[in-house]
């Protein structure tokens, strides 16, 4: 990608949320911010004038496609805005649930599985699903960080206590996001 922006300098790039490479690249890179995201694309911006906050379509609300929700879903929790993600898994499980893929559905639903676990405190249960949607590709920075810390956690010593499980269960509680709503 860095490649491709040094041949066709721009300071604004619009891609497809199906390229999940392409967006993880403008995500990660400190010059670009995300502005805007809508059902099929996100809207980066380089430099200075990039928003605070950026901003989702309101047609995400009203998808019509499974699979254009389920990249959105993907994108959404990638991108931190987690609450726009649990919205569109509550499409996905009722008016969009006939045409989704099975299997890419599940995982989502996986995803928030392991956040309620999070939000429960069942640690491992929480470590486990993260491990099995590390293998799909699609999951969030965040989330990498959540697992690292959880298996630290694992690592720990038998009835370790004090400073360094402290240390760790204060890295966990400033990486969650706000749980989802209950099923």
């Amino acid at each position: 990608m860095d490649g491709l922006i040094a041949r066709y300098p721009a300071d604004l790039a619009v891609i497809d949320l199906e390229k999940v490479a392409c967006w993880r690249y403008f995500l990660r890179h400190p010059e670009w911010r995300l502005q805007f995201y809508g059902p099929t694309a996100a809207v980066f911006a380089r430099g200075d004038g990039a928003a605070e906050q950026a901003q989702s379509a309101a047609e995400l609300l009203s998808l019509k496609a499974a699979g254009t929700a389920l990249a959105a879903f993907d994108f959404a929790m990638a991108a931190g805005d987690v609450s726009m993600a649990w919205q569109l898994l509550g499409q996905l499980e009722t008016r969009l649930s006939a045409l989704a893929d099975a299997e890419r559905l599940q995982r989502a639903r996986d995803y928030r599985a392991a956040h309620l676990a999070l939000a429960d405190g069942a640690l491992d249960r929480a470590r486990v699903l993260l491990e099995r949607l590390q293998a799909t590709g699609v999951v969030a920075d965040r989330d990498m960080l959540i697992l690292a810390v959880l298996r630290e956690m694992v690592r720990a010593p038998a009835g370790a206590h004090g400073a360094r499980i402290d240390l760790l269960r204060r890295r966990l509680g400033s990486l969650l996001p706000p749980p989802p709503p209950r099923e």
